[in-house]
């Protein structure tokens, strides 16, 4: 058995231990050059931890790591998870065409050592919410261990600062434009 059909049969056993209703859907596959983990749907309290436990299997496949990101975000706690492993692993990140990834998305597409982009792609970003009795409040103590993943990924402090102030319910949708002038940087593709 080939080192990407181990790594793909580990994943699919991870996942299938930790699939609540609501978590995202992971899939791996590769071409000549690369391995990629596709991360599609919410993101839940424990798909940081797939993707942990899935990271040594994946890696020792030898080749580079693409995460393709389509997402409206989710769970904080998880989506950190996910990002810090993709920081630590050095792995890039990638939002294709005609997808979203919104919210913790962002956080995660940031953590590529490699940032890529497509033109039609859409990265939304905003200040972590909490639902109480169906209003959406923000809550800046969500907040606090994005800016330590953001200060350590070397994010300027002017990206910091428009990230974070949109309001849980609405969303600051990222132009390369606006990613240039506070230091963004990320391959545009289309």
């Amino acid at each position: 058995m080939t080192k990407l059909k181990i790594a793909i049969a580990a994943l699919a056993a991870i996942c299938s231990f930790s699939s609540p209703a609501k978590a995202a859907d992971f899939k791996v596959h590769a071409d000549k050059d690369f391995v990629y983990l596709d991360i599609t749907g919410k993101i839940d309290l424990m798909d940081g931890l797939v993707v942990k436990a899935a990271a040594a299997k994946l890696n020792s496949v030898g080749k580079p790591i693409v995460v393709n990101l389509d997402s409206p975000g989710g769970n904080v706690i998880g989506g950190l998870g996910i990002a810090n492993t993709i920081a630590i692993n050095g792995w890039s990140t990638i939002v294709d065409a005609d997808t979203m990834c919104a919210s913790i998305c962002a956080d995660i597409w940031l953590a590529g050592k490699t940032r890529y982009a497509h033109s039609t792609a859409k990265i939304g970003m905003h200040s972590a919410g909490l639902t109480v009795k169906g209003k959406t409040l923000r809550a800046d103590d969500g907040n606090l261990p994005r800016i330590k993943l953001f200060v350590a990924l070397g994010i300027s402090k002017d990206a910091i600062v428009g990230m974070l102030s949109p309001d849980p319910d609405s969303m600051m949708w990222m132009t390369p434009a606006w990613a240039k002038n506070v230091g963004i940087k990320y391959t545009v593709s289309g």
